[in-house]
């Protein structure tokens, strides 16, 4: 699996030659770009505490951290009122990742928390996910 997390990273870019400029679709990287920021600046986490949720996400996380993390999740379109939304988590799957991989991951992670506070079980599924994977899936 790739480094990214498989919920977040994007395999698509949207391009079609044939239509005006201002019609044109965002990249699936400049949306990518937008959510992060979107996310950050809503949750008031540091970019110093996003690199740590990359490297250590069980070490010294905050409720901004955890929050980002389900912000990214729902603004991406993976995760919908908590729940991983299988099917688009399929499409955004990082180039090389089966869905076959990408089913097993969701379906081991998703019943890790059951937690009322949703950035608690958005936060609990990460850490599910970046345990359970080969190379350690982080969030983009």
């Amino acid at each position: 699996m790739k480094k990214s997390f498989v919920i977040w990273a994007i395999c698509f870019l949207t391009f079609a030659s044939a239509v005006p400029v201002d019609e044109v679709e965002p990249s699936e990287e400049t949306k990518n770009a937008d959510i992060r920021k979107f996310c950050r600046e809503s949750t008031g986490i540091t970019l110093e505490e996003i690199e740590q949720l990359r490297k250590d996400p069980k070490k010294n996380v905050l409720e901004s951290g955890k929050c980002y993390v389900k912000c990214m999740a729902e603004r991406s379109g993976v995760e919908k009122d908590g729940e991983v939304q299988m099917d688009v988590a399929i499409v955004k799957r990082p180039e090389g990742v089966s869905q076959e991989d990408v089913e097993k991951l969701i379906s081991e992670c998703s019943g890790e928390t059951k937690s009322d506070d949703l950035c608690e079980r958005s936060f609990q599924r990460y850490i599910c996910f970046f345990e359970k994977s080969e190379k350690k899936i982080t969030i983009t």
